[in-house]
């Protein structure tokens, strides 16, 4: 089942985060079962929504992939203990699709399958 994650008021500024999902490596190597993920920036800490295949999936990149590579950069992020906020999740797409790539939220069309 879909899932949507919800981290609300992460202290990280938009360098910060540039330096995670370069680490990371997001674009060129997606994690197995992401669907989507963005991330807004407000005074009181970024918030961003990921949607997932499965929570079992979006438990294994947070240990096994984004955790390690905030460690390795140093960053200290206090998550919450409980984790994000997690929801079942129905995903729709308008037509046509498209992708908004940071930083500059370009947009382009998807390819089709």
């Amino acid at each position: 089942m879909p899932i949507m994650c919800i981290y609300s008021g992460v202290p990280v500024t938009p360098a910060q985060y540039d330096a995670i999902r370069a680490e990371v490596g997001w674009e060129d190597a997606p994690p197995p079962g992401a669907i989507s993920h963005a991330i807004g920036f407000g005074p009181d800490g970024a918030t961003e929504v990921n949607l997932w295949e499965s929570e079992a999936l979006f438990r294994d990149y947070l240990v096994g992939r984004l955790m390690p590579a905030i460690q390795r950069l140093g960053i200290d992020l206090p998550f919450d203990p409980a984790g994000p906020r997690i929801l079942e999740a129905a995903i729709a797409v308008g037509d046509p699709a498209e992708a908004y790539w940071l930083p500059r939220a370009v947009t382009r069309p998807l390819q089709p399958a």
